[in-house]
């Protein structure tokens, strides 16, 4: 838990530093883990961050799983509609990974929905229903109103095929492994100019 605070707490700090700035417009997400809702306030935390760096809540992106959103601790204590109210923007995370709930998508007022890689995981054999539940998903996601992330992209196939598809935003190793925020930085502003 502690150190999931210290990487909300660098994030926001990193936004502050790109205010006023080429960068200024970029967001950052963050996650939540399950154990974070039950030894803290995760609401009152990402308040008092955001007030404290004078940062736009939008911009720290919350990324919760949804295992996190189904638990009991979660919906008693309304955490979930606290940062939504307050005006963080909420993504659901690894969206199809074990149980799924429609529910959730219905309950949580999240803008952003992000796959799980285990859907672009499929054998021949499972394929086509693969394929049928994929662009299902993403379809009553944009009816939803919210944006699409597909996890988990390391081909130029399945790039292919998730941008056929209408998805929002792809994420994955055929784009880039993770980096430090130097190189980061570097890079975006680099494809500014």
């Amino acid at each position: 838990m502690e150190l999931n605070r210290f990487i909300w707490e660098e994030s926001a700090r990193l936004l502050k530093t790109w205010m006023g700035t080429p960068l200024e417009p970029l967001t950052i997400s963050v996650n939540v883990s399950p154990q974070d809702f039950e030894y803290m306030d995760v609401a009152a935390t990402f308040i008092s961050l955001a007030d404290t760096y004078g940062i736009d809540r939008e911009k720290l992106k919350i990324e919760i799983t949804e295992s996190s959103i189904l638990s009991r601790r979660v919906k008693e204590s309304h955490v979930i509609d606290r940062l939504a109210d307050a005006g963080f923007n909420l993504e659901i995370d690894d969206f199809g990974k074990g149980y799924s709930s429609l529910n959730t998508l219905k309950d949580i007022n999240a803008r952003t929905l992000k796959l799980d890689m285990a859907f672009l995981q499929m054998t021949d054999k499972d394929k086509k229903r693969g394929e049928v539940i994929i662009e299902s998903v993403i379809q009553m996601g944009k009816r939803l109103g919210m944006h699409i992330v597909a996890e988990g992209v390391e081909t130029v196939r399945e790039r292919d095929y998730l941008i056929h598809l209408g998805r929002d935003y792809l994420q994955g190793y055929l784009f880039s492994w993770p980096v430090s925020v130097e190189e980061f930085e570097r890079h975006v502003t680099g494809n500014l100019v």
